[in-house]
C-alpha cells in the first residue's frame, strides 16, 4: 500500500467530526487507523486547569510521533484524528482565566514541542458551525452535567473566533475550513471527498447510510461501563465494527476494541503492535 493519508478534523462542538470519523472507519476498516478525541478520564491524570491543558498538549506531541510510526504500517492506508492540536489551542483561546493555559504559552508549546514532529502530510479539516446552530444540533442543553462546559455560549463564540480566523495560520499545513451551518451532510461530505483525494484516498462512490443511534453490542457492554459508561464515553456512533481479525464500536469519546483472542478494551492506535497484522 503507498504511503497512508493523514488527517484531522477539528472544530466547535456540534459541527460533526465524530460523525465523519465513524463514517470514514466504517468505509476503509482495516485500511483506516484513528485516534478518537482526547479522553483524560481514561488515565490517572486529575490535573485541572493550566496543567490539564499541558496534558492535552502533550498527548498532542505523543500522537504526532505515533502517527509517523503508523505511518510506516504497511496494511494502513488513513491514518485520522477526531481533533488534533487546534482543539488543545482552541480551548486555551477560549477559556476563562485559569480554567486553561494562557494562550500564549500555550502556542509556544505547541511550537516548540508539538509542530515538530507533526508529519508535512497531515491534512487537516475544520468543520466550522456557529453558536447557535451548534447548541441547535445538540438540543440546546447537555445530556449530563459535566458536559455543561460545552453549551456556554460566550465559550462557544471565542471557540468561533478562533477556528474561523485564528487555526488558518496553524499547523504544518493550512487547514480546510468548511462552514456547515447551511450546508448538507451531503455537501459537507463532498468538500471533504475531495480534498482526501486529492491528497492520495482512494474513496468509494457514496459514503455508508449510518444507524441514528447504534446498540452497545453486548461483546463490550462490560468494558463500557467499567470504563465509565456514558459519562465517560459517551453514547456509539458505530455498529460494532470488524477490524484485522477482531472488532471495534466507535463512541463519542472513545473506542472500544475486541483482539481476536483477547478481552475487549480501550482502543489504542498508539500501540504499533496493536495495528500490525
Amino acid at each position: 500500500m503507498s504511503e497512508p493519508v493523514i488527517a484531522a478534523f477539528d472544530g466547535p462542538p456540534g459541527a460533526g467530526k465524530t460523525s465523519l470519523i465513524s463514517q470514514l472507519a466504517t468505509t476503509y476498516l482495516d485500511a483506516a487507523v484513528w485516534f478518537s478525541e482526547p479522553n483524560h478520564h481514561f488515565t490517572a491524570h486529575d490535573a485541572t486547569g493550566p496543567d490539564l491543558s499541558r496534558w492535552f498538549l502533550k498527548r498532542e506531541a505523543d500522537q504526532a510521533r505515533r502517527t509517523r510510526e503508523l505511518a510506516e504500517d504497511s496494511a494502513t492506508g488513513l491514518i485520522v484524528s477526531d481533533r488534533n492540536h487546534l482543539g488543545a489551542l482552541a480551548y486555551c483561546y477560549a477559556a476563562d482565566p485559569g480554567d486553561a493555559m494562557p494562550y500564549d504559552d500555550a502556542l509556544a508549546f505547541y511550537m516548540r514541542h508539538v509542530q515538530p514532529h507533526q508529519s508535512e502530510r497531515l491534512r487537516t479539516i475544520v468543520l466550522l458551525v456557529s453558536p447557535q446552530v451548534s447548541l441547535d444540533r445538540r438540543g440546546n442543553s447537555a445530556e449530563r452535567a459535566r458536559w455543561d462546559r460545552w453549551y456556554d455560549r460566550g465559550l462557544l463564540e471565542r471557540l468561533h473566533i478562533f477556528y474561523r480566523d485564528i487555526a488558518p495560520s496553524l499547523g504544518p499545513n493550512r487547514p480546510l475550513v468548511i462552514n456547515t451551518d447551511n450546508l448538507t451532510t451531503g455537501q459537507v461530505y463532498a468538500h471533504i471527498s475531495a480534498h482526501l483525494t486529492a491528497a492520495g484516498l482512494p474513496f468509494t462512490p457514496t459514503w455508508p447510510m449510518m444507524p441514528g443511534r447504534p446498540v452497545l453490542h453486548e461483546t463490550v457492554a462490560d468494558v463500557y461501563a467499567a470504563l465509565g459508561g456514558l459519562d465517560v464515553l459517551g453514547h456509539p456512533v458505530t455498529d460494532l465494527l470488524p477490524w484485522r481479525g477482531g472488532h471495534v464500536q466507535i463512541c463519542q469519546l472513545g473506542t472500544l476494541h475486541r483482539p481476536p483472542s483477547e478481552p475487549a478494551g480501550l482502543w489504542n492506535p498508539a500501540s504499533v503492535a496493536e495495528v500490525s497484522r
